[in-house]
Parts: structure tokens; sequence; C-alpha cells
């Protein structure tokens, strides 16, 4: 059982009832969840999943050969997948899958669009910050990708019934507008969430902890990446408005000190500055992949 209070449940009753939408995985999630959780993993089992889930499994061996793992040779069944990559990294791509489509069926087109390019943007940071700092990049990616999974009940009340709350809370990470409108805010409902999914602990403290100004040091390292991808992605990058080039910077080496504080401030420094570039394209999607990417999740892929 989770360390985190997985018991806060929403008392809004339209909130109550998106969020008991988020609470049904798709099936094929469930049976491949229930196979991969085991140690060691029964490959016979995973390959009858596989066949009676050949659609989702074709889906997920498409993502398996991506660029996300980047593996030396494809692999051509679950099976081999769960070899290749581990079987915890197939378990959490399964899931993401899995949240792809519940997505897909709940938000309209520009709220899902809104949804994944903040979520794709926080992957791609966090891969980067894990290789550089010679961390597992592919679970970074994943854990960046399903961080705000608590944030699409907020999306589908906020759409339908409070307008003056959507155009305040989502687009300003704001918690505390959450818990104001609704007493309760998206990393509780989000540790609710994959707590029914039965997510592996290390994404549940990630979807339950991103949004801690100061992660302690004792924190795993899997939740200081990406809260502090979280951190540098909600900021405005490099406009008029928002401060100089050197103002963002100087907030960038704060975010990493705060959140990664076995850093030195050269390490600090060295980082900020590779992430300069990746965090300006991350945020407007211009980076063609992060755009490609953003297409292929809101059509369901």
């Amino acid at each position: 059982m989770s360390s985190l209070n997985v018991q806060s449940r929403p008392t809004f009753p339209a909130l109550i009832a998106a969020s008991e939408a988020m609470d049904r995985p798709p099936e094929a999630v469930v049976a491949l969840n229930t196979v991969l959780r085991l140690t060691p993993v029964d490959l016979r089992e995973l390959g009858c999943v596989a066949r009676s889930f050949a659609p989702t499994a074709s889906q997920l061996l498409k993502l398996c050969n991506s660029s996300i793992f980047a593996l030396d040779r494809p692999v051509h069944s679950l099976e081999q997948a769960a070899i290749s990559l581990g079987a915890d990294a197939l378990r959490s791509l399964s899931l993401a899958w899995g949240v792809v489509h519940r997505v897909g069926k709940l938000l309209t087109p520009s709220q899902a669009r809104e949804f994944w390019q903040h979520n794709l943007a926080v992957a791609l940071i966090s891969e980067r910050i894990a290789a550089w700092r010679c961390c597992c990049a592919s679970e970074a990616y994943l854990a960046g990708f399903l961080h705000d999974v608590g944030r699409v009940p907020l999306m589908i009340v906020s759409e339908e019934r409070h307008a003056s709350f959507r155009n305040c809370a989502w687009r300003d990470e704001s918690i505390q507008a959450e818990t104001h409108a609704f007493g309760i805010d998206h990393c509780e409902l989000g540790v609710g969430i994959a707590s029914r999914w039965d997510f592996p602990e290390s994404l549940l403290r990630v979807v339950g902890k991103h949004h801690q100004l100061e992660v302690k040091g004792d924190e795993p390292e899997l939740v200081r990446i990406v809260s502090a991808a979280e951190a540098l992605c909600s900021q405005p990058r490099f406009t008029a408005a928002n401060g100089s080039a050197s103002t963002r910077f100087d907030h960038d080496q704060t975010v990493l000190s705060m959140r990664l504080p076995d850093l030195d401030p050269q390490e600090i420094t060295t980082l900020a500055e590779a992430l300069r570039m990746e965090l300006l394209f991350a945020q407007r999607g211009e980076r063609p992949s992060l755009r490609r990417s953003a297409d292929q999740v809101e059509d369901g892929c």
C-alpha cells in the first residue's frame, strides 16, 4: 500500500462524477497490469493477454520501438518487450496508453491538446534531466507524461460548470485555486486515481509530490526530477512581460538547486544552460518531435 494518502475523495458532486469517470482503466490495461506487476513475470500469460487484446498490444509495440526507449533492435512481441525493457517499464507504458485512451474519451479536443502539450513538455524535460544525471531517461519520460493525471477531472468540471475557474487555475498551475474552488487539488485527486489504477509506487509518489516547492533530499530521485521539470515548464519563457532571459535563467537555476540539492552551483549552472533551449522549444511546442507526439496523443495513438 502506498504511503501517500489515497483516501482523499472530492465532495463537489460534479467532481465526484468526473473523478469516477477516470477510475475505470481499459480492460486491456487491467489485464496487462495484473501480469506485469508480478515477480517474476509469467511470459506465457503475458502472451495470452497480448493475443486477447491484439490491437492494444500492437500499439504498445509501436511505442516500445519508438525513440522513447531507443532499443538497439526492435521487439516483435510483448514478451520480448518485457525482457528488453523490463516488466516495470512495460507496465508503466501500458498505464500511459490507458490514460491516453481514457482522456481521449473525456476531454474535448482542445482540452486534450492543452493537457498533453504540458505533459509532453514535462516528459521531455524530465527525460533530459535524467539523462544528464545518468538516470533512467525512459522512466523519467513516462513519469513526466503521467504526472498530471489528477487534472483531468478538474478540467472536465471547469469546462462544464466553472468558466472563471477554467480561466485561472488550470493555466496558472495553481493548487491553491483548485483547493479553494473544490476543496481538493489535482495532486490529491491524482493519487486517488493512480492508486485505483494500481500505478507503481514510484509513479504514485510523482503524481502526489510533483508540486512541492522544495523536495527534500531524501525524496526519490524520480520525484525530484519530475518536480524540477514541472516547475520549469510551468513558467513562461523569455517574454517582455516576464523579465529578461537572464532573469529567467536565474529562476531556472533556483528551481534546479531547490529540487536537486545534491548538485553544486557549477553543476546547476551547466544543467540550466543545457536545458535553456529545450525549455523554450518545449513550452512553445516548436520541437518537431514534440508536435508529432502531441498530434499522436490527440488522435489516441
